[in-house]
């Protein structure tokens, strides 16, 4: 069906958010920061669309992957840590 509206057969998201998040009185955009941020914009309407907006948690793996030897910052703990002067 994604292929049929023009799109490229994924992703699946969007119509995921649709069915959760629609509402006959508004519109709304759901933000999913995952490993590659992307958002679904569900209108009032019952239309629908969604697009990756770029990296969302796959670089901060990336860096606790190299620098600190763990998949993640689980409950940021290492970041906690860290001086923010």
């Amino acid at each position: 069906m994604h292929i049929a509206k023009g799109g490229e057969g994924a992703p699946l998201v969007p119509e995921f958010h649709a069915e959760l998040f629609k509402s006959k009185k508004e519109s709304r955009i759901i933000l999913n920061i995952g490993g590659i941020s992307n958002y679904t914009y569900v209108q009032a309407d019952g239309s629908y669309f969604g697009t990756d907006t770029g990296p969302g948690n796959a670089l901060m793996d990336a860096y606790c992957s190299l620098k600190l030897g763990t998949n993640f910052d689980k409950n940021g703990a290492s970041a906690s840590k860290r001086n923010r002067n």
